[in-house]
């Protein structure tokens, strides 16, 4: 039955949107009267499927295997199923029946619908339903959902400032009040995160007992408006009924939107006869929620910060209208018109800004022409459109005399030829400056910047240091390369270990302030000399010379902010004595809180990050007794998130490490929707890039997004180092399945610039995740025996041994036991006993690290090394907790 045989039946029942909306609006203050129930036609226009698509594909599929024959049409492939197949197939509730065929395990289908709803964005419907639900003046209170997405909680977070309470399972929903005024959403069929995901024909036959209560008791208070839903799920439909046949529920009636040429089906026909139900003919769910939102709040209010990469995404979206829904709807074409406009206008603002912020003296001289042309370049360069950007800047540039404006292309210029890989037109436009100025020793490093390979770079800054000897930072840049230069390249790197060191007290002697970046750098030099280092006489005597140099710097000022941050990052994890004491870390930490507590506002923000930076290095410890150890320290990082005078400070807004912390409490709780929360929010902060490595690990491993991943690492690309930038993008590609171009990326990255060591492990993991085994054993036999790391060295023999395994070659028992022996960290020594096959040994060195922190074990079903079971194991053997006193 369609809605226009509806109609004749039922015209008794048929109500219009502006009667809807009549209702919608008689409220009581603030309360609203209804709560909205979403299927999944309110999704389609986010870029997800329909249940009718889905079930065309699968009905296709399933025809095709079963009957040998090719799919003509749906009629004949439904009457084969009913003939042939009625044991499982319910042409009723088709797409249940069909799904469950479709994926044997509560896996494969969680996976299925992952991959589904993975990169859908919220459409403009949902924009209007979070600012109906603004629980300033809300409209709508509670949103039932029977879709596995996450669009609701996203739309929220993109375009509202109000945290909703997010119930995806029945465990989670029994402590909710209906009296709380935060917007809720409640997914009846549960998330797509779980393996519980409800969407078989047995799975929606019943809701959960807690869900289901749930259900019932708002609807004592509420009346209900459907959207988007067929009403396949009989669990909900018997709730339904069971609702309507008391007069103490839905007093405010239950209103079924039904889409203009849309069937019907008969448990909705059924369902409106009854007293209290009406239907309502819409266009669609976005425009059914722009005219509510219009008639009840007017337009949609402005959306926030564009410059955001996610809600920048979705804006283009509502922009573009892939669906048409400005031609649908006369309130959506006026809200989009607005946007485009408010977004054309913040773009411009925000170049102009840029611009006014970038330090470029040649801005109180330019023409309005010059202006303009600059504010092109940079727009083009925003798009990725860097061919055009270049036309622009060159065309602009060959009409120029004036020698500081010509500066400011030739720097736009450098930068879009390194992205278009045309080295030689960078170092033209950078020999071009230093024409301009030869002792503007920025121009000098922005060129070292575009010279490869590295000891390439480190000579011509050596060869340019006379002009520039007195210059600290040139020197620092320098020392830097050539700390990098040598740990890539020890035997035929440019500068030797003494000429860094000479260079470094040469900085120092030039400006000894405890700002002077050499200080950390001689520890980096220190890290890289001990760095084989494995008995407790030269860790030592790594340690007192990291003690005696941060010694220097607390004599000139022991509570300097830089003193007190390299004080606490270099905490040593090494050090058997801070290990086992398990308090050095925060007798330092108390030392960086004390300052905190009498600090002015601007310094209390700095002295905030070291005192998050210091907790983040929490998560990063080994010890002997990791359980134990871990139990404590968990305790010590939850007292620091709950401590009141901390978290009442309203600067942490700025503070991306705090953000990251919570998100890392939540990892341990396994608690996903607060995870997204803090992690998304940590995002948002300028000094996320530091943390860029940290964050895109975990969104893969723990929340494998992917699309998120990539945003952000886009978001912060010109914040962080161009090999960074291609080694992270590397991972990503590598997460994604795509292994070619993951090794592509990993090479780009070892030529500009990434440690060798890190290129070795990673490459040779590249190969092991491509089953190219033969190319695991080649890497480890050439550069096995060069390295000078014994980490490195593992991990090349560990994945070697591995490879070999995999093809049925011999293993060295011997070697692989030297790994476990020389102890040069757990992982090291799972790996081994993975590969002997020593289960028992492994299994229990695996739940002590998940234990540690449960992101190791989403990191660890990465592992090609780590077989399944061993890790199904560590899960399910019992913890041993060990308590510490």
């Amino acid at each position: 039955m369609n809605i226009s045989d509806l109609e004749k039946e039922l015209s008794h029942k048929k109500r219009s949107v502006s009667d809807l909306i009549s209702y919608i609006k008689t409220r009581n203050s603030n309360t609203p009267n209804y709560s909205v129930l979403l299927g999944a036609g309110a999704s389609i226009s986010s870029g997800i499927k329909s249940g009718y698509e889905l079930c065309e594909e699968w009905r296709k599929d399933i025809y095709e295997l079963l009957s040998k024959d090719k799919y003509e049409s749906r009629s004949k492939a439904v009457d084969y199923l009913i003939r042939s197949e009625g044991g499982w197939y319910n042409e009723g509730n088709e797409y249940s029946s069909l799904f469950e065929k479709k994926f044997d395990l509560p896996a494969q289908r969680r996976r299925f619908v992952e991959n589904e709803v993975d990169k859908a964005i919220p459409s403009i419907g949902y924009a209007y339903l979070t600012s109906l639900a603004d629980e300033s003046d809300r409209y709508i209170d509670t949103i039932f959902t029977t879709n596995f997405d996450d669009l609701c909680n996203e739309a929220f977070y993109q375009f509202s400032n109000i945290r909703p309470i997010v119930c995806a399972h029945d465990s989670s929903i029994h402590s909710l009040s209906i009296t709380s005024s935060r917007p809720k959403i409640i997914k009846l069929h549960g998330d797509y995160l779980f393996d519980d995901i409800k969407s078989t024909l047995r799975e929606t036959e019943s809701l959960e007992n807690n869900i289901k209560d749930k259900l019932i008791e708002f609807s004592r208070e509420y009346g209900m408006i459907v959207v988007g839903y067929a009403g396949n799920d009989r669990s909900i439909m018997d709730v339904l009924n069971y609702l309507l046949s008391s007069e103490t529920y839905l007093k405010n009636g239950l209103y079924w939107c039904i889409r203009t040429g849309d069937e019907v089906r008969p448990e909705v026909r059924k369902l409106l006869w009854k007293d209290k139900v009406y239907f309502v003919e819409i266009d669609g769910f976005d425009e059914l929620m722009a005219e509510i939102h219009h008639n009840v709040k007017n337009d949609l209010p402005v959306l926030g910060n564009f410059s955001e990469s996610k809600q920048d995404k979705i804006i283009n979206n509502f922009i573009k209208d892939d669906y048409n829904l400005k031609e649908k709807s006369i309130y959506i074409s006026s809200d989009v018109s607005k946007i485009r406009k408010n977004k054309d206008d913040f773009d411009i603002s925000n170049l102009i800004m840029d611009l006014n912020n970038s330090n470029e003296d040649y801005l109180r001289g330019v023409s309005e022409s010059q202006f303009k042309s600059l504010l092109k370049v940079d727009s083009l360069i925003k798009k990725k459109n860097y061919l055009e950007a270049r036309k622009e800047a060159d065309g602009t540039l060959n009409l120029l005399d004036d020698e500081d404006v010509s500066v400011s292309f030739l720097r736009r210029l450098v930068y879009i030829c390194r992205e278009l890989s045309l080295k030689d037109k960078a170092l033209e436009y950078c020999n071009r400056l230093i024409a301009f100025d030869e002792y503007n020793f920025k121009y000098v490093l922005l060129k070292s910047e575009n010279i490869y390979p590295l000891t390439d770079s480190c000579k011509f800054l050596y060869d340019n240091l006379e002009r520039f000897d007195t210059n600290y930072l040139y020197i620092n840049q320098m020392v830097s390369k050539a700390i990098m230069d040598i740990k890539n390249n020890s035997k035929r790197a440019f500068l030797n270990n003494e000429e860094v060191q000479r260079l470094i007290e040469k900085s120092l002697k030039l400006e000894p302030s405890p700002s002077n970046s050499a200080w950390s750098l001689y520890i980096d030099y220190i890290e890289y000399v001990y760095e084989n280092s494995l008995n407790s006489k030269e860790l030592n005597e790594k340690n007192k010379k990291i003690k005696d140099h941060l010694d220097r710097m607390s004599d000139m000022n022991s509570k300097n902010i830089n003193y007190l941050r390299l004080n606490v990052e270099n905490y040593s994890l090494s050090s058997p004595s801070s290990i086992e004491s398990g308090d050095t870390l925060e007798s330092l930490l108390d030392v960086v809180k004390s300052e905190f507590h009498k600090a002015s506002k601007s310094k209390k923000e700095l002295l905030f990050k070291i005192i998050c930076d210091g907790y983040l290095k929490y998560f990063s410890m080994e010890s002997k007794d990791v359980v134990g150890f871990f139990h404590d320290r968990y305790e010590i990082v939850y007292s620091f998130l709950n401590d009141k005078d901390f978290n009442s400070f309203g600067e942490k807004k700025n503070t991306a490490s705090y953000f990251i912390l919570k998100s890392f409490k939540s990892i341990q709780l396994d608690d996903r929707e607060s995870y997204k929360e803090s992690i998304q929010e940590a995002m948002k902060i300028e000094d996320s890039y530091m943390y860029c490595n940290r964050i895109i690990s975990s969104l893969l491993n723990f929340l494998n997004d992917i699309e998120m991943a990539r945003e952000y690492l886009e978001k912060v690309k010109e914040d962080i180092a161009d090999y960074k930038y291609c080694q992270y993008l590397s991972n990503i590609l590598l997460h994604e399945g795509d292994l070619k171009e993951s090794l592509n990326k990993l090479d780009k990255s070892f030529e500009i610039g990434l440690e060798y060591d890190d290129y070795l492990t990673a490459k040779s993991y590249v190969y092991l995740r491509s089953e190219k085994y033969k190319d695991v054993i080649s890497l480890y036999k050439s550069e096995g025996g060069e390295v000078r790391s014994e980490t490195t060295k593992a991990v090349l023999l560990l994945n070697s041994e591995l490879a070999k395994k995999m093809i049925g070659e011999k293993l060295d028992d011997l070697k692989i036991r030297n790994i476990i022996s020389k102890k040069l960290g757990v992982n090291y020594i799972i790996s081994a006993h993975c590969i002997l096959g020593e289960k028992n040994q492994a299994v229990n060195l695996l739940r002590k690290e998940i234990d540690a922190f449960k992101l190791n074990y989403y990191s660890f079903l990465e592992w090609p090394i780590i077989p399944n079971e061993y890790l199904e194991e560590a899960l399910t053997r019992k913890q041993n907790v060990k308590k510490v006193s």
